[in-house]
């Protein structure tokens, strides 16, 4: 057998193979403590039975880990019958088949929104731009979707993967982009799209969670340290001034457990953005017609659970630096569960479905301008 971690957004380390029983844990990298995100191929062991075990424990969703048979295109959770003990899995490997990719997630890199998006690359609909360069030479991409008719009465800014393991915000963000591309609307308003913040982080595969000296989603007091939060906060202050705009940042949370498996909005500490951020819940819940359950009761106020701004300590995340703008109308994290919403299956499918349903519901919000 071949343990491989060269592949898009691999992260693992090997610790033992002992027949057909596989040991293994994140790679951590530059994270100052234990986050959860692993993904690699194996070949070679086709026909078998194999055994795994995560010497890092609390990195397994309620379903298991999730795996592609055909080179990361597709991913299907192997389901919660596939565990075994705390911190174990078994997988049957298909007879001839010369690879399988296994991860704690359904990764999604740039590969996979290029996909998506080539059928719509020459509609006039979707204009795209180079936000700037990462530190690693790549192109942050930002995606607009130009108002109907000649008022822009705003604009909306989405993005996701401040946080570069959190990968289901991706098919989430995909799926309301690609609504915006097919089905035509006539909005008063400009939405834009920054898929990868943290770009180098996506495609090398990354924590990006609690990245040393911090991460992305702590960078937005001056001056930032990453090229990507830099030039997003220029490009709020220069373009969106003196008009409404609105910020939707897509998370991932937690692996499991209470908080984290659930849909939800993080409360803002301003009372006026938490209102918002309450109208906007109550629209989702009012076009929610996907598989996907979303309730306000699972909003979560500042104050309660881990959202008491304690983990920011001096830093300042997006969300909080959008409110703090005086055009800012809306600034919500909204957390996106890894493999469960509700006892609900979260994959591509549903996902992508709870996106346009995002999209349709901020509408609706942004109509009062």
């Amino acid at each position: 057998m071949e343990f491989r971690t060269d592949i898009p957004a691999g992260n693992a380390i090997l610790d033992e193979i002992s027949g057909n029983r596989i040991r293994f844990r994140p790679d951590l990298r530059d994270t100052s403590e234990p986050w959860f995100y692993w993904a690699f191929g194996l070949s070679g062991a086709a026909g078998q039975r194999l055994h795994f075990e995560i010497s890092r424990p609390c990195t397994l969703a309620t379903r298991g880990p999730a795996m592609s048979l055909d080179g990361g295109l597709s991913w299907n959770w192997l389901g919660a019958e596939s565990l075994e003990g705390e911190w174990g899995f078994h997988v049957d490997v298909p007879p001839d088949c010369p690879e399988i990719r296994l991860s704690v997630g359904m990764p999604y890199t740039g590969f996979d929104l290029d996909r998506a998006l080539q059928p719509h690359r020459l509609n006039p609909r979707l204009r795209v731009q180079t936000l700037c360069e990462s530190r690693g030479g790549r192109p942050v991409e930002m995606f607009t979707i130009p108002a109907g008719g000649d008022r822009v009465s705003g604009h909306l800014i989405v993005t996701a993967r401040h946080h570069a393991c959190e990968m289901m915000a991706s098919y989430v963000l995909e799926g309301w982009l690609l609504d915006l591309v097919e089905n035509s609307k006539e909005a008063n308003f400009e939405t834009h799209f920054v898929p990868f913040v943290d770009r180098d982080g996506v495609e090398n595969g990354d924590q990006g969670k609690l990245r040393i000296p911090h991460d992305h989603n702590r960078d937005y007091l001056e001056p930032s340290i990453y090229p990507e939060t830099a030039a997003i906060r220029q490009w709020i202050l220069s373009r969106c001034g003196g008009q409404p705009f609105a910020v939707i940042d897509l998370h991932c949370p937690w692996i499991r457990g209470k908080h984290n498996d659930c849909l939800y909005i993080v409360g803002s500490r301003r009372e006026a953005n938490a209102e918002a951020q309450r109208r906007l819940g109550h629209l989702i819940e009012s076009h929610n017609d996907g598989p996907l359950p979303f309730a306000m009761e699972d909003y979560l106020p500042f104050g309660e659970a881990w959202n008491t701004g304690k983990n920011e300590a001096h830093l300042l995340s997006f969300s909080r630096w959008a409110e703090c703008q005086p055009d800012n109308v809306l600034s919500a994290s909204v957390e996106i569960p890894y493999d469960s919403a509700r006892g609900e299956e979260v994959n591509r499918t549903s996902a992508t479905a709870f996106g346009w349903i995002l999209g349709r519901a901020i509408g609706t919000f942004f109509a009062e301008f």
